[in-house]
């Protein structure tokens, strides 16, 4: 018997499925009568038989599709069910330890999450890599193939095992056989940048503009190196030269943009972002486009900006809190408290939002003072001066401004955390004692505890210090003041070398009260204990989680420490740099502080009017 599928022959006439292709064998057999009862044509009854034939394979191929599916799905099914049974094992697993003191609440979720994060991060390495590695042959130009090949196929190794540190290794060395190979060059530039190692970075761009100064991918990272490093004329001089390569690319408007926008170029910024937005309206360029109305004093423009960012992505936090903004500053404070109320629903941990929502509820106005008295143009003027660098000018502005409203709180607290950036000690600890011996709004109140307790670290005042953070606590319980309460006692304890068992304890609990906005301090706090502990990669860990949100000088010191402390000196060397990098952006503990009083002090002044009405 034939195969009507395969042609094969089949000497068993009995058989049911052919035996190469295992289709099903069927005999049609018997002429077709036409409807005068006089049988069909031979060709007739041929093809009727191969229609037959056909539809029977088809049918067979179906059943068997069929029954392949509903084994994945039951296999997949019985795959969830193992993990929800794993998932619920590892959680009571948790609960009992976390019950019984031996891991801090909330460690195991918070170093699965991070360990999680960095596989991602790592596979997406892996992919990129493997996605460019024929256009890095392709672009080879040395003279040793075999070996620039050799380390290429041991770093996609490595990168494939998810160890992206000596994959890394290894393309440095592939790169230093051919420095001309511009795809391999912005490879690694665009990895450190993605691990916020700026100057790595910027090293690898430099080389592969040497070699292809029109590369435009190069342009644009370097000119958004630049913008990050605080090097504005480069940066436009590096945007701009990307938009002529590619006037339709979206991220190159939208990063000269942003950069206009940083140095309050307001106009310029506009311009660009709205070519971005048309270009591609995406959530992030609709919210800094409407920021920058709102500078301009369009705040009509600004809540539509905020509106569609809103409507686009419902899960936006930022969009909402934005709009909020604009509609206190269109004096529409109940549209306001919807939109504060709508994000802080998205994000229960934005500090900012607590606090908007608190004012429009009705917080006490009258401990957050505006700055519009007698001392308000020195003020300004101290300000504008902080914000250029010209911080001794500015601590001058703050003392006569001070002479003026002595009661001022919040020229006192600016006054303080300037004097403990620049290490007036004596004069930080002075102001701080008289915010925190008077009445003072909550955010206030938590910066001079946080600036007082650390210029006394300083100082070698350790108990004095923790008696400090101890009478705070009993009068301050905001999500703000157990974070940096808490912090500070862990502080306190691990420079002074006490009890690293209670200052594991305070950092966990600070971590486990941390808005978002003062999370990276408190995660900083644990890795600093486990350093003074010498569990180095738990130190690690967290100071790395920490820098990946904000990253400080001092967070990224620790880090290099901890990193030499596990013998891991090139990763080392990398945070060394990277903390001199970033050493004059000031993103310490004072800076955060103060933006979030300056910020209260801002809503209250808006809220101010409805709270008359």
């Amino acid at each position: 018997m034939l195969c009507q599928t395969c042609g094969t022959f089949n000497a068993d006439d009995d058989a049911d499925y052919c035996v190469r292709c295992k289709a099903k064998l069927l005999v049609v057999s018997g002429p077709r009568a036409d409807d005068d009862g006089e049988s069909g044509s031979p060709d007739d009854i041929a093809f009727d038989e191969h229609l037959l034939e056909r539809i029977s394979a088809l049918e067979e191929v179906v059943r068997r599709e069929g029954e392949m599916i509903r084994t994945l799905f039951e296999s997949l099914q019985r795959l969830e069910k193992s993990l929800s049974v794993a998932q619920t094992g590892i959680m009571a697993l948790q609960e009992t330890l976390e019950q019984r003191g031996i891991l801090p609440p909330g460690e195991t979720a918070d170093r699965w999450q991070a360990r999680s994060e960095k596989r991602l991060h790592a596979v997406e390495t892996k992919e990129r890599l493997l996605e460019r590695r024929d256009r890095v042959l392709a672009g080879f130009a040395g003279s040793d193939r075999d070996g620039f090949e050799q380390k290429l196929r041991e770093a996609e190794m490595a990168i494939v095992s998810l160890d992206s540190e000596r994959g890394l290794r290894l393309l440095e060395e592939g790169f230093r056989l051919d420095r001309g190979n511009a795809d391999l060059g912005f490879f690694l530039a665009e990895t450190y940048f993605s691990d916020g190692d700026l100057e790595r970075a910027s090293h690898f761009l430099k080389k592969v503009l040497a070699a292809n100064p029109n590369h435009y991918e190069t342009l644009l990272y370097s000119g958004i190196v630049a913008s990050e490093s605080g090097d504005a004329r480069p940066a436009e001089t590096f945007l701009k030269k990307s938009i002529e390569i590619r006037p339709d690319a979206f991220l190159p408007h939208f990063a000269l943009g942003g950069l206009f926008a940083r140095q309050s170029k307001f106009s310029e910024a506009q311009k660009e972002l709205a070519i971005a937005r048309d270009i591609a309206p995406l959530t992030a360029t609709r919210i800094l486009l409407g920021q920058v109305h709102r500078e301009l004093g369009d705040a009509a423009h600004a809540i539509e900006e905020f509106e569609a960012a809103a409507k686009q992505d419902p899960r936006s936090d930022e969009a909402f809190f934005q709009l909020g903004i604009a509609y206190l500053e269109k004096n529409r404070p109940r549209r306001a408290l919807e939109a504060f109320q709508s994000s802080l629903a998205i994000n229960p941990r934005r500090l900012e939002v607590q606090e908007a929502v608190r004012l429009l509820r009705g917080g006490d106005l009258a401990k957050k003072p505006a700055v519009d008295g007698p001392a308000a143009e020195d003020f300004r003027r101290a300000e504008e001066c902080v914000s250029t660098g010209r911080l001794r000018q500015a601590l001058d502005l703050y003392r006569r401004a001070l002479e003026r409203e002595p009661e001022n709180q919040t020229i006192r607290i600016s006054y303080a955390l300037l004097c403990a950036s620049l290490g007036a000690s004596a004069e930080a600890i002075a102001a701080c004692r008289r915010i925190l011996a008077g009445p003072a709004e909550e955010m206030v109140a938590t910066a001079a505890c946080s600036t007082l307790a650390e210029a006394l670290r300083e100082d070698g005042q350790w108990r004095e210090a923790t008696r400090t953070v101890e009478e705070f606590m009993k009068s301050h319980d905001s999500p703000a003041a157990r974070t940096i309460g808490f912090y500070e006692l862990a502080c306190n304890l691990a420079d002074a070398d006490g009890d690293l068992a209670d200052a594991l304890e305070f950092a966990s609990r600070s971590l486990e009260a941390a808005p978002d906005e003062l999370k990276p301090f408190s995660l900083a706090a644990l890795g600093w204990v486990y350093y003074k502990k010498k569990e180095y990669e738990s130190a690690i860990d967290f100071l790395k989680r920490s820098c990946d949100s904000l990253a400080t000088p001092s967070t990224l010191h620790r880090l290099g420490m901890a990193l030499l402390a596990a013998e891991r000196s090139e990763e080392a060397k990398a945070a060394f740099r990277r903390a001199k990098t970033v050493a004059s952006r000031g993103a310490g503990l004072e800076d955060r502080m103060l933006e979030q009083v300056r910020l209260n002090v801002r809503l209250a002044e808006m809220a101010a009017p409805r709270r008359k009405a």
